[in-house]
């Protein structure tokens, strides 16, 4: 077993999404009552509107660590079924580095 070691960087990618609608349109919604801007983000977040503009925004890293390789894979196995060796493949490959020879 090798004694390599595996940084391994955990991020989450920020979309900035833009919604335009129409009060008119909000207000149906709830006819017996007067139309209110909040009802915009309520449609938001329950799923009921379509993003005009989406644009990537930044990237946040979340953790850093230092893992083997048997932790690596324990890791990747908790969010995806990729067998051992797609992931050894993906890893080898994952540096977009010129080397000099």
């Amino acid at each position: 077993m090798s004694d390599e070691k595996y940084a391994v960087v955990s991020t989450v990618d920020v979309i900035k999404k833009t919604y335009i609608m129409p009060m008119s349109k909000l207000q149906e919604f709830n006819t017996d009552a007067k139309v209110d801007i909040s009802w915009a983000s309520d449609t938001v977040v329950c799923g009921d509107a379509i993003p005009i503009i989406e644009r990537f925004a930044d990237e946040v890293i979340l953790s850093v660590e230092q893992m083997d390789w048997q932790q690596v894979v324990s890791h990747v196995s908790t969010y995806d079924d990729a067998n051992e060796e797609n992931l050894k493949v993906a890893v080898d490959n994952c540096l977009n580095i010129a080397y000099d020879e």
